[in-house]
């Protein structure tokens, strides 16, 4: 039978055409390379370039349009062979509106594609109406070799009694080594398939380490009867299969029809070595299985063993599976869990995970595996890890970590020049989804870490230039080169004196309200664009100022005439008796009012008009209704019948000897007294004032100190009115002061009088002045326990009696007096604090406050130091009668030691190393 060949342009640019006899030599086209002997028609001899096929060379594609009448005449079956050589990725594609016999490659020889490649690639395609001759044609055998082979056919037969193969066709079809096929077929006929071996006694054989898909499909669900993946009723053999690779066969009626076995059923898995007899499919192990669509994949199952813990779903489930290099594996936690661990053994999948919810991956399943999964539950004292990051144009801020729920505020400030575009955050396992918090600056932190990401985008630059003319001055503020969106600058014009503006242009357009001004500002708020400005300046006019007559007072001016931007200075005058009306000074250019600050105002641009109304002052009576001359003076200043409102008036009481103020009034309401010897007071007249000024006899209390040990207490006055001011003198014996806040005035036995430093004020009873004197040092003892390699100070009288009565000297040897110290606070000495440490079973004593507060606080917890209260108090600075005190560290006895001495100062110093004893500078001040 004669058989159209398709492989017309491949054909024509390898191949130089001899004669219709002669044996054409191989030549390389691109990456696609044709070998084979070849008969074909004279008119592809004359015109091997014609307008049917095209090839491209970039893409290695040759196309085929409507080549249906050239057929390739063969001698005996298998006389001419096909070799296709890929190298590289290679296009056929047929385009064609016959409906008769079609192929894209055809050979009556034996047929071989091949490729020294394997990821060379070969793809064939075709469409056009229906026809009844595959894509690829063969003679005896097709072998594929390697390489990817892609074939895919629009339609398949229409008549059932022809090769009834619309992808491909020979008569003995192998696939062997490391081809790859995937071949897809629509079919519109009544019997179709996908692979037929096309003769009686033929065979079929595939062994590949690639994949195999051959799937069919009908053009309508009416036509898809006897459409088959693979068919052939007459294999002299048993269909083989083999390899490594993946098969599978799809079709409308059955994925195989063999011998006219009827295959159909679920789908199932076959393992290597599925095989086809007359009647039925058997699996390696001989048992019959009847599929409707076949995998048969790569044979050899292994066990896979899941341990899930409790707190989540782990996929794939413990079972046999067939051999796979992507097993795919997927982990998630339940709500209230995160993944805490997994392992994949023995492919060393070993894994920790900070509270992520869930994680999938592939591991390659070649041998038996266990896999271990633990979840737990999630934990709200947890925290996680927080990154910030952000680009070149801003920073952002926020807390290194945080536990879940918590709400974390987020800090991102853009550089200058620059504008914030987005705040993002997204778990870090999650990066692809992504929370936008721009406007919130702020979000609730999830169980796991996040990333938080801010994005900075540069601001657009204006300027604002200003061109300013002579006489006068132009000024923008701020005074920058360039600004940035949303900046607020102001923009000012000043005229020289005796000059105004003439014009304003912004833009080029005028600037309202500046003509014949002295000054104008314009203020560009929010910023979107630049701005030019240009100003002129023009001598200023003169004006006239006219006073308008008035009654009662009268109106100057200090120039009858005024430049533009001039000050007039008015001098107001009102009669005797009369005042200027508020608010009825006025200056009037026209019906338009003049500002007049401070009785001046600045010359508009026109003549001015000046009025004012004066009116009377209402007169007040100030008097005293009571004063008797013969208890005391009252006086007014000045002395007048009556006043005018507003006038200040200064008032005068003062008692006669023997006598003092009891009680003063105004308008009958009494007032509060801070002397009753004295009383002044001032006001301003606003209405009828009358005074009251009421007189008793003097009445005189006593002033007495009581006695004190070791100094005396005495007053300047032992008898005193109320209201006197007392001096209090103190005067310690030598050796005593006055003990802080013993010295106190007690009035009626009972009220404590306020002492102003050493005075008070007289109170209306009789007072008595205590105080208590203290000596000013007092010595402080100093013991030395062998048994405990320490020394310990104290003042107490008490603690260093009991102390010697209680121990006996090897636990507490009695030194001496140390040096000497104040026992209360005198001046500005500072309390001397003692702790006690109940580890080391020894005392420290420091001034600082600092270092108290610190050992309070626990600084050194090892030691378990116990505040004990203050000591004593000494001066932080030298001061007279002082001399310093010296604080050493023993390391090894883990003990103080406080000394006056400079001689043992010295002595220590030159004998001990440091860890024996370390110098730690003066510790304070002590009384010699």
């Amino acid at each position: 039978m004669k058989k159209l060949f398709r492989l017309f342009a491949v054909l024509v640019t390898v191949f130089f055409w001899q004669s219709m006899a002669n044996v054409a030599q191989a030549a390389p086209l691109s990456m696609l390379e044709i070998e084979g002997k070849f008969h074909t028609q004279e008119d592809l001899l004359t015109n091997p370039y014609g307008s049917g096929w095209s090839y491209d060379r970039d893409s290695n594609t040759v196309t085929l349009n409507n080549y249906n009448s050239s057929y390739v005449y063969g001698g005996s079956t298998g006389s001419n062979d096909l070799v296709i050589k890929l190298k590289g990725n290679n296009t056929i594609t047929l385009n064609t509106t016959a409906t008769n016999n079609e192929s894209a490659i055809y050979s009556t020889g034996n047929t071989r594609i091949t490729a020294d490649d394997s990821n060379a690639s070969l793809t064939v395609t075709a469409t056009g109406p229906r026809g009844n001759t595959p894509l690829i044609g063969a003679g005896d055998t097709l072998i594929i070799d390697n390489g990817n082979i892609q074939i895919s056919h629009t339609y398949g037969n229409t008549t059932p009694d022809d090769a009834m193969t619309s992808l491909l066709k020979a008569n003995n079809v192998e696939i062997i080594g490391n081809a790859k096929i995937t071949a897809t077929g629509e079919a519109n006929t009544s019997y179709s398939a996908g692979i037929g071996p096309s003769r009686s006694g033929g065979s079929l054989k595939i062994v590949t380490a690639r994949d195999v898909s051959i799937k069919m499909t009908a053009v309508e669900p009416v036509n898809a009867n006897n459409i088959y993946a693979i068919y052939n009723n007459n294999l002299s053999d048993k269909a083989q299969f083999g390899g490594s690779g993946t098969y599978t066969f799809e079709a409308p009626s059955r994925a195989l029809n063999i011998r006219s076995s009827l295959i159909d059923g679920q789908i199932i898995t076959m393992p290597m070595g599925a095989y086809f007899d007359g009647s039925s499919m058997y699996d390696a192990n001989g048992n019959i299985v009847t599929p409707a669509k076949v995998v048969i994949g790569q044979g050899t199952s292994h066990r896979l063993t899941v341990y899930c813990g409790s707190g989540g779903i782990c996929t794939p489930n413990t079972g046999d599976y067939l051999e796979n290099n992507a097993m795919a594996y997927t982990f998630t936690a339940n709500s209230g869990y995160v993944l805490d661990h997994f392992e994949i053994t023995p492919h060393g999948v070993n894994s920790s995970y900070s509270g992520a919810p869930s994680v999938s991956g592939a591991f390659n399943f070649n041998q038996d595996t266990t896999i271990r999964v633990n979840f737990k539950a999630k934990n709200s004292n947890t925290d996680y890890a927080i990154t910030a990051k952000s680009n070149a144009g801003g920073t952002i801020s926020a807390p290194s970590k945080s536990k879940a729920n918590q709400t974390v505020n987020v800090t991102a400030e853009p550089n200058a020049g620059y504008r914030l575009v987005s705040v993002q955050w997204y778990k870090t396992h999650e990066p692809a989804t992504k929370h936008d918090i721009t406007e919130a600056k702020s979000f609730t932190m999830p169980d796991a870490a996040v990333v938080v990401e801010a994005e900075f985008f540069p601001l657009p630059q204006y300027v604002i230039n200003i061109t300013c003319e002579s006489n006068g001055i132009c000024t923008k503020t701020p005074d920058l080169p360039l600004y940035y969106p949303g900046d607020t600058v102001t923009v000012k014009f000043v005229a020289n004196p005796g000059y105004v503006i003439e014009n304003i242009l912004m833009n080029g357009s005028p600037v309202s309200d500046s003509i014949n001004q002295t000054s104008r500002s314009v203020t560009l708020n929010n910023l979107n664009s630049g701005h030019t400005f240009k100003a002129t300046f023009k001598p200023a006019p003169s004006f006239t100022v006219s006073i308008n007559e008035t009654e009662n007072g009268s109106i100057a001016a200090d120039k009858t005439t005024a430049k533009i931007g001039e000050t007039v200075t008015l001098t107001v005058t009102p009669a005797e008796g009369f005042r200027l009306k508020a608010d009825t000074l006025k200056v009037m250019k026209g019906s338009v009012r003049v500002p007049v600050v401070d009785n001046a105002f600045i010359m508009p641009d026109g003549n001015v008009t000046v009025s004012a109304i004066f009116e009377g002052i209402p007169l007040y009576d100030a008097m005293f209704m009571q004063c008797d001359p013969n208890k005391g003076d009252c006086s007014m200043d000045p002395s007048k019948p009556f006043y005018y409102e507003g006038e200040t008036v200064n008032v005068q009481v003062v008692p006669k000897d023997g006598f003092e103020i009891d009680k003063i009034t105004i308008n009958t309401q009494g007032q509060t007294l801070n002397s009753r010897l004295r009383w002044t007071y001032t006001t301003t007249v606003t209405k009828n004032t009358y005074f009251g000024a009421h007189f008793r006899e003097r009445v005189q209390y006593t002033v007495h100190s009581a006695s004190s040990a070791n100094g005396t207490i005495t007053a300047d006055k032992t008898t005193a009115v109320e209201g006197e001011k007392i001096t209090i003198n103190v005067r310690p014996n030598s050796g005593y002061a006055l003990q802080p806040n013993t010295l106190k005035v007690i009035a009626n036995g009972t009220t404590e009088v306020p002492l102003v430093g050493n005075q008070f004020t007289m109170p209306a009873g009789n007072v008595v002045i205590h105080g208590t004197f203290i000596s000013v040092s007092a010595p402080i003892h100093r013991f030395y326990s062998e048994q405990f390699q320490s020394h310990f100070y104290t003042i107490s009288e008490d603690e260093k009696n009991h102390i010697i009565a209680t121990y006996p000297p090897h636990t507490w040897n009695y030194e001496g007096i140390a040096y000497n110290a104040f026992p209360a606070k005198i001046g500005e000495t500072s309390p001397v604090y003692r702790f006690y440490s109940l580890t080391n079973q020894k005392h420290f004593y420091t001034i600082s406050e600092e270092e108290k507060n610190r050992l309070i606080a626990g600084a050194y917890p090892e030691a378990r130091f116990q505040y004990e209260g203050v000591a004593w108090y000494a001066s932080r600075k030298p001061i007279s009668g002082t001399r310093p005190l010296h604080r050493f560290y023993s390391e090894n006895n883990a003990a103080h030691f406080y000394t006056a001495s400079e001689e043992e100062k010295r002595h220590l110093i030159a004998t001990y190393p440091p860890k024996v004893w370390s110098y730690e500078g003066v510790a304070w001040h002590a009384l010699r």
